[in-house]
């Protein structure tokens, strides 16, 4: 009879998993019985459960992931089962002490020079835990760029998923991208399929948070694949990916209005086709709050920040349309507008990179844009404003507003 540990990580069911499956199976699931090499498939599994269905109240966060993250059994694992681990800890939501140890521990199996060929799986994991964590890793960044440049390194051949997450990881976290660019450079301009219409998007729009502008590599190859997109088939996110390429390219890079691409009548139908679509998916999801695609939305989802920065102005009588929506709806709006034309962006946890806490590369790039339309951007950090006292507060908005 099957152990329920082996029962439950060779599960091949197709989702979802029901959650009583879940709690019953995890019950009968004794810690000690556990052997060391089941430990890292194990916090994978439940990482992954947890992310896909948010279950973060399970006696497996006491019973099992507690002893996961044990000091000692950590050094015992390869390099593959340290990423697994890292990867559950992050998605089950444990703590950023207990992450950061995890990613640390990463770090020592990459520098001691005795890792294992490691897959481009493992590559793309690990960036997207990067991605996740909004951690920038000079060591896991020199690593993987070492083996890019020595494919005998690697197992495996490189993957559009990797690709995509590479550049969405360099993009994000504002990594140079002088020492990829030629190698992702000659992977695209290749016969390198972008097999998915969501990969598609993703690698446009970590090209331009990049500010990559080579003309010839988005005329010739990225646009050519962007023109074959069905924008039906496009989730929500990765809609407002391309919607958010376009205004990069057309405001932050000179040399694409000069292409004969830009005047084409081609991309005019792909720019109309993506407005199109965006209106569609907003008035489904904003039935009462649609503005004919300028002015502000009233459903605002706002988190303790907001909320708490938003009180403290309206007590000092400033009007402020919250999530006013600029000449560029939903891809460029701003979280609250200062009339005539002051925005003010409340930066959250997930607005800044780590260890260092300067802006990640979307919100620069929404700067940029936004000073581009003739935009004054103010920028109120979490960590400042958490500093403050509550007597300081509105003071510290008056001279934000000077």
């Amino acid at each position: 009879m099957k152990s329920a540990i082996s029962e439950f990580l060779n599960h091949r069911r197709s989702w979802p998993i029901t959650i009583n499956w879940c709690r019953s199976l995890c019950e009968q699931i004794n810690v000690n019985d556990i052997k060391p090499d089941e430990f890292a498939h194990l916090a994978d599994k439940i990482g992954d459960i947890y992310r896909k269905f948010g279950y973060r109240d399970y006696i497996w966060k006491e019973q099992i992931t507690g002893k996961i993250w044990e000091r000692g059994f950590i050094d015992t694992l390869d390099l593959k089962d340290r990423v697994n681990v890292w990867k559950g800890a992050i998605f089950i939501g444990e703590n950023n002490e207990t992450i950061d140890f995890l990613r640390q521990k990463l770090v020592d199996k990459i520098i001691d020079g005795n890792a294992e060929k490691v897959s481009i799986a493992i590559l793309t994991r690990i960036l997207d835990c990067m991605n996740t964590t909004n951690y920038n890793d000079p060591k896991i960044i020199n690593f993987i760029e070492n083996l890019l440049k020595s494919p005998e390194s690697s197992d495996g051949k490189i993957t559009g998923n990797f690709v995509g997450t590479l550049l969405s990881t360099y993009g994000k976290l504002r990594v140079d991208p002088t020492n990829v660019y030629p190698i992702i450079s000659e992977i695209l301009a290749s016969k390198f399929s972008l097999y998915s219409h969501n990969l598609k998007a993703s690698v446009a729009h970590s090209l331009a948070l990049n500010g990559i502008a080579d003309e010839n590599l988005w005329t010739n190859t990225i646009f050519k694949e962007l023109l074959k997109i069905n924008h039906r088939t496009l989730t929500t996110w990765k809609l407002s990916e391309i919607h958010h390429t376009l205004i990069i390219l057309e405001l932050l890079h000179p040399f694409f209005k000069e292409t004969k691409l830009y005047n084409s009548g081609k991309y005019k139908n792909m720019k109309k086709k993506t407005q199109e679509a965006w209106d569609r998916v907003f008035r489904e999801k904003y039935k009462k709050d649609y503005r004919n695609m300028k002015g502000y939305c009233t459903l605002w989802l706002q988190s303790r920040l907001h909320k708490d920065i938003f009180s403290t102005f309206k007590k000092l009588k400033i009007k402020l349309m919250p999530e006013y929506q600029t000449e560029y709806p939903y891809t460029l709006d701003v979280d609250l507008l200062y009339p005539p034309n002051t925005v003010i962006e409340i930066q959250g946890p997930y607005h800044y990179i780590k260890p260092n806490f300067e802006l990640c590369g979307k919100t620069v790039i929404k700067n940029q844009l936004l000073e581009k339309l003739g935009y004054r951007v103010i920028n109120i950090p979490h960590f400042k404003w958490d500093s403050l006292k509550n007597d300081q507060k509105p003071d510290y908005l008056l001279s934000l507003l000077k």
